[in-house]
């Protein structure tokens, strides 16, 4: 799974990055330009590790070339000045000679600071290059959008250690890119299909205030109505990077259709049209597991709500033992607040009857038809797992993989997991259920864990649930001289945020991990995750309310808050994602009388509908509310 640790920006400016300069893209990414010193200009480096290689770059001119004999690693830095409101792509050509060692890689990293250099956020959506690569191999990514703080952002190609070997780095590119007016449009029923009920229909914009007039463009979606006959109606809800529209399903025609999306400019001209298969049926399909508007995993008609953890790993590792779902290992497994597990190693039908007995259900990593005929009918399987941190780059591969679970197991989901959260909007059509990774601990910002899954959810506008990912594991186990297992209270916080984010589901990494890390015991690792997740499993209905939340406005963004209404009751979860001690308020659309903490603290009082919190750094808290007005 993805490395998220982040090295401190002190880091940039021990090796001597620069403070200053203006360009807003990357400057000599082909190394071409070198002083007097041979030294490539516009770029900080340690010449102990770096060396320009006169020809041995991806067009045999100039290329720069990481080497070592054993090293923590070292990265190349270039600080590029933010621009808000611009879609960035980031990339370069790697390639790797003998790169050995454990936690090692080769590849390429954001991080953003403000105005002073204070480290904000990183990004990381490149893959992790290791061993000897077959030629030069291209890594291109799309950026999510600068935090809002963000003044700078340093670019950093880079070698992550221990490791001894060479890798290469050529043609660095961090530049704007131009993106239609009209990406995609989606819908919010399962698979393109509904009975009755509501459906909301969202097309990605990728629009800025410069391309278009604002005020004056028009967003139409059109479709055929119950009567036959075409209708056109403006969206209901509109932004820079989306307008939506819901239509109740009654007022749709009977049967298949293509329902489309027009952006019309000031002047009437069409910037962009996009359509979307849609199906309504006369009768509700019955799916051993769907999702419902609410993004909530329906399994045999029932609300659920996935605990569970990701088993063993795709092969050994340093000659690690895998663990095996066996009676013991299982029943040790399921006498926690667990439901459900993603083993990489593909159970037997033997194994997947001993789940079955045990009440765990079971995520499968595979997307061939064989497989997928072979499973599809037993009664624990949850979902298929088709997608490991592959990014846009894959996306023919990736669709096709989407399409094979999907014609061929009507039944049950696919589930796809990323650390490229950034392009999830791209992904789309790869998938039926969303997952992301943040791993912060220690050197990360702990506040990853909500960023993440937030704009996971908005990079979906709503339409695809979201089963979170959380950090249980050491990152020591990868090398990582300062890796440790988050504390409880650390893995208590990032399994809120990720909840507060929107997540409604959660799948911990890893239970194999937390037996070979070096600084915890299994015992201590996994204790701490059955507690973290038992208080989860205690408040999974009020998790799963069906209920239409108030809407709410935070004053500190280091808040992360969800809502959830079931019946007369309000529930609220605020989590102070910061290291900080916290005072903020949340203010609802209601009133509320009778306010009643059920987990955590930092609630102080209620004026009306505004909530007041003192919270120590990464606490939480779940408060019911009723007297709404």
């Amino acid at each position: 799974m993805n490395n998220f640790s982040v090295a401190a920006i002190g880091l940039a400016l021990l090796c001597g990055a620069a403070f200053g300069g203006s360009a807003h893209t990357v400057l000599n990414g082909d190394f071409e330009t070198v002083d007097a010193k041979g030294r490539a200009t516009d770029w900080t480096y340690d010449a102990k590790y770096y060396s320009i290689d006169p020809s041995g770059g991806y067009n045999g001119t100039k290329a720069i070339m990481f080497s070592s004999t054993g090293y923590a690693g070292s990265p190349l830095l270039q600080r590029v000045r933010v621009v808000h409101g611009v879609r960035y792509r980031f990339g370069a050509w790697i390639r790797t000679e003998g790169l050995e060692g454990k936690g090692f890689c080769a590849r390429l990293c954001l991080l953003w600071e403000d105005e002073f250099g204070q480290f904000i956020d990183g990004f990381y959506g490149t893959p992790h290059i290791r061993g000897t690569t077959d030629g030069w191999r291209k890594c291109d990514v799309i950026v999510p959008e600068a935090p809002a703080k963000a003044a700078w952002v340093t670019v950093r190609p880079e070698v992550v250690g221990p490791a001894k070997g060479r890798a290469w780095f050529d043609d660095v590119f961090y530049e704007p890119f131009d993106t239609k007016p009209v990406s995609a449009l989606y819908n919010s029923a399962y698979r393109d299909e509904q009975a009755d009920g509501v459906v909301t229909f969202a097309a990605a914009l990728n629009v800025v205030d410069q391309d278009v007039n604002i005020s004056g463009r028009r967003h139409i979606f059109s479709y055929a109505a119950a009567n036959g006959v075409r209708k056109s109606v403006p969206a209901s809800r509109t932004s820079p990077s989306w307008a939506s529209l819901d239509i109740p399903v009654s007022d749709l025609a009977m049967g298949g259709q293509d329902v489309s999306f027009s952006l019309l400019g000031a002047d009437g001209k069409s910037l962009g049209r996009v359509t979307c298969p849609f199906a309504r049926t006369k009768t509700k399909c019955r799916r051993r597991v769907t999702f419902d508007r609410m993004g909530r995993t329906i399994v045999d008609g029932k609300p659920f709500f996935p605990l569970g953890m990701f088993w063993s790993v795709s092969k050994p590792y340093h000659n690690y033992q895998l663990p095996v779902i066996d009676s013991n290992s299982i029943v040790k497994y399921a006498k926690g607040p667990f439901n459900c597990v993603m083993p990489y190693k593909r159970p037997t039908l033997e194994q997947m009857d001993l789940c079955q007995a045990h009440g765990i259900k079971v995520i499968i990593q595979s997307y061939n038809e064989n497989t997928i005929r072979t499973f599809r009918e037993h009664p624990a399987l949850l979902a298929w797992y088709v997608n490991e941190e592959k990014g846009i780059a894959h996306l023919p591969d990736l669709t096709r993989r989407y399409i094979t679970v999907k014609k061929t197991d009507p039944d049950h989901p696919a589930w796809t997991c990323v650390y490229q959260y950034a392009q999830i909007r791209e992904l789309m059509t790869t998938f039926d259920c969303i997952g992301v990774d943040p791993y912060p601990i220690p050197s990360g910002n702990i506040g990853s864990a909500y960023q993440w899954a937030k704009t996971a959810c908005e990079g979906t506008m709503g339409m695809k649930p979201l089963w979170q990912v959380p950090q249980a594991f050491d990152w020591a186990t990868f090398g990582d001289a300062k890796g440790r297992m988050p504390t409880r209270e650390e893995m208590r916080n990032m399994t809120w945020q990720g909840i507060a984010g929107g997540a409604n589901g959660l799948i911990y990494y890893s239970y194999t991990y937390l037996m070979k890390s070096p600084t915890t015991s299994f015992e201590k690792g996994f204790a701490d995750v059955c507690t973290v997740a038992q208080e989860v499993r205690d408040f999974v209905p009020i998790l799963l309310s069906d209920g239409m939340p108030p809407s709410f406005k935070v004053r500190d963004e280091r808040l992360a808050v969800r809502t959830w209404r079931q019946d007369a009751k309000l529930y609220l979860l605020a989590v102070n994602r910061s290291r900080e001690d916290l005072e903020g308020t949340v203010v609802l659309q209601a009133r509320v009388s009778k306010i009643r903490p059920l987990f955590g603290e930092g609630f102080i009082k209620a004026d009306g509908g505004t909530l007041s919190f003192h919270m120590k750094p990464i606490g939480q808290t779940l408060l019911e509310l009723d007297g709404l007005k």
